[in-house]
């Protein structure tokens, strides 16, 4: 035995700053796994790590290091509940205004890289080394979420073969028109108005890619494949229009995926 060595009392026991019991022993067990990884770390770059053991440590500082890094875990912790809340907010307010295929994978790039930065800094960092995938694993989701947003748009979606010649001029023309359904179907408020329009933009495309009467229109819109039930062809939605440029983005990336089948 050590000649100054004496064992605590247990007012100085007492007197030790406590932990809280949920996260101390997690904290410990990391501890002792990051101390026994240490002590292998580097050896083959020849890079000396100088190692203070917590036998040689008074127990006050080992409470307050743990303490610490509790802290330093719960901050970070917080830090990711804001970033997932931020990047899913932006994501949802401003992905949809990207109009072209190539600005939505910068877009999304740009969301990941953010998802990125903080996992390099969780393993990398000093004060962050124990942030475990717990931790992370909201954020892991959105990136997981954010690659499948990518990977759409990376791989074309199938194009369908044009089922009515005797409306649409070929299969591109067929699949624009099925895009342009997509974006207005669900708005009832507004239904003669918006396929007026999809009328009048593919008739008077310098490709003419709808080679219909109003009539055969109005017929082909009510079959079961659509369901959509319009009086009239309204000749107001003729001409320069409002919804001319989505009309357009919407062509230029069903070009671009188009020609990526072709």
């Amino acid at each position: 035995m050590e000649e100054n060595y004496r064992p605590l009392t247990r007012e100085e026991i007492d007197a030790i700053p406590r932990v809280k019991t949920e996260d101390l022993p997690s904290i410990i067990e990391r501890e002792k796994h990051r101390l026994t990884e240490f002590e292998n770390l580097d050896k083959k770059k020849g890079t000396e790590i100088e190692i203070v053991e917590t036998k040689n440590l008074d127990p006050s500082e080992f409470t307050n290091i743990l303490k610490q890094k509790t802290k330093d875990i719960k901050v970070f912790e917080k830090r990711c509940i804001r970033l997932h809340k931020r990047l899913s907010k932006k994501f949802k307010d401003e992905f949809p205004q990207s109009s072209s295929q190539s600005n939505k994978i910068d877009f999304i790039q740009k969301l990941m890289n953010r998802i990125i930065e903080v996992k390099y800094e969780a393993k990398n960092k000093t004060n962050t080394t124990e942030i475990t995938e717990e931790e992370l694993a909201d954020l892991n989701d959105l990136f997981i979420f954010f690659e499948n947003e990518l990977n759409k748009l990376y791989q074309p979606s199938p194009f369908l073969k044009n089922k009515y010649p005797k409306i649409f001029k070929d299969d591109f023309s067929f699949n624009l028109f099925l895009q342009l359904h997509e974006e207005f179907k669900k708005d009832g408020s507004h239904r003669l108005a918006n396929y007026s329009f999809i009328f009048y933009a593919m008739t008077e495309d310098q490709f003419n890619l709808m080679i219909c009467r109003p009539t055969d229109f109005i017929k082909f819109l009510r079959t079961s494949d659509f369901d959509i039930d319009i009086e009239k062809i309204d000749s107001r939605q003729s001409g320069q229009n409002k919804r001319l440029s989505l009309y357009k983005a919407i062509k230029q990336e069903l070009r671009f995926k188009f020609r990526a089948l072709h």
